[in-house]
């Protein structure tokens, strides 16, 4: 094989083979990962240094309620726009019951407009929230050109007048802007997300970006006797269901915890149902990709797709089963293939921790770590 993996993977097709383990060597299957994992205590912001133009003294914007149709325009505008930023993904995260629509739409004199997509808690009670943790990165969406360090401390002091805490999640794509203009005091939990660019299109992915141990495991997953399926329906997503519960199990043991406590914990956090509403909100912006061995479920990842943006949003496994095929290189491998043809230029892959094993994994795709923060008024 020269340019990666030959599975179509657009039904089910055959593919994979046992990955070789080498001792001292770090795993190669992944974890699933969520969207918000492990954040570190949070610090104190310090103001900029070096003064900026516009400051609180600037021109400030009229802010408004968020309508709907304006926040589609400035999607349509925004290239760094994810789809974690987008109406369907606030309908998955109302679908739960728990939050109440409450986004920012920020005008200036000279027509320049932002859309800041929030929720907060259904009950009253809390602020708000652009977004809840366990529903990943929001922040703003800037229609036509980058946010300035004015435009985000105009935002920062209108979320610090609201009623309650606010927190704002961005893109680690913009988050130097962000951090810069934060306010001396705010909160700033850091974060590291992996991010791969896909510019060149897979070919020179495969070549130039993936590790050769990566490329050595999918070539020999594709003759493990495995069948890959890709879609968006409630087969795909009841198997991949399973492998998540087991998934949680696993780390369960690692941690010390027991079943009932973790599962029940998972219930909390990442319930079928949310799995189901995402799914069903995102339609086609939803893609599962799952691996098969004599008809089981043995490992799935799930892809959320807007604009030229790809993330790898969760993935899960039956790890004995899983390890002995490397079935989750190869659908990493795929997935990445996919978001290549459909033209995207990034593949998100989620926030790890530096150094262990999930960020490995994602390094040995051709992954970056990208700071960023939540910032908390």
């Amino acid at each position: 094989m020269t340019a990666g993996p030959a599975a179509a993977a657009t039904a089910r097709t055959a593919s994979a083979t046992p990955q070789a383990v080498q001792a001292g060597t770090a795993p190669t299957t992944p974890q699933a990962v969520q969207a918000d994992t492990a954040p570190t205590a949070p610090q104190a912001c310090t103001a900029p240094t070096t003064p900026q133009p516009g400051g609180a003294a600037g021109p400030q914007p009229l802010v408004e309620p968020l309508p709907r149709e304006v926040w589609r325009r400035a999607l349509a505008e925004d290239p760094l726009a994810l789809v974690t930023q987008t109406p369907g993904w606030l309908d998955a995260i109302l679908d739960t019951g728990e939050y109440r629509e409450a986004g920012r739409w920020y005008r200036w004199a000279d027509g320049r407009e932002l859309a800041l997509p929030m929720v907060r808690p259904a009950d009253g009670r809390g602020g708000a929230l652009g977004w809840p943790k366990e529903w990943g990165i929001g922040g703003v969406v800037a229609p036509g050109r980058p946010v300035t360090a004015a435009e985000a401390r105009a935002v920062f002091a209108d979320l610090g007048r609201l009623d309650g805490p606010a927190v704002l999640r961005p893109s680690p794509l913009t988050d130097g802007v962000w951090r810069a203009a934060a306010p001396a005091g705010a909160g700033l939990t850091p974060r590291v997300t992996y991010i791969v660019d896909l510019t060149g299109g897979f070919d020179t992915v495969w070549r130039e970006r993936f590790a050769g141990r990566v490329r050595t495991q999918v070539r020999k997953a594709e003759w493990a006797g495995l069948s890959v399926v890709r879609g968006n329906d409630p087969r795909l997503l009841a198997d991949f269901d399973h492998l998540y519960r087991l998934s949680v199990r696993r780390w369960a043991d690692q941690e010390g915890t027991d079943h009932a406590t973790a599962l029940a914990l998972a219930d909390r956090t990442n319930p079928y149902r949310n799995f189901a509403a995402v799914a069903h909100r995102l339609g086609a912006g939803c893609e599962l990709w799952l691996a098969y061995l004599a008809g089981e479920p043995v490992a799935g990842l799930v892809t959320l797709l807007h604009g030229r943006h790809a993330k790898y949003w969760r993935g899960a496994m039956d790890k004995p089963a899983a390890a002995a095929t490397g079935a989750p290189t190869l659908l990493q491998a795929l997935a990445l293939r996919a978001a290549c043809e459909r033209g995207c230029q990034w593949y998100h892959m989620g926030d790890s921790r530096a150094g262990d094993a999930v960020s490995r994994f994602k390094l040995g795709f051709g992954a970056t770590a990208h700071p960023g923060a939540i910032y908390a008024l």
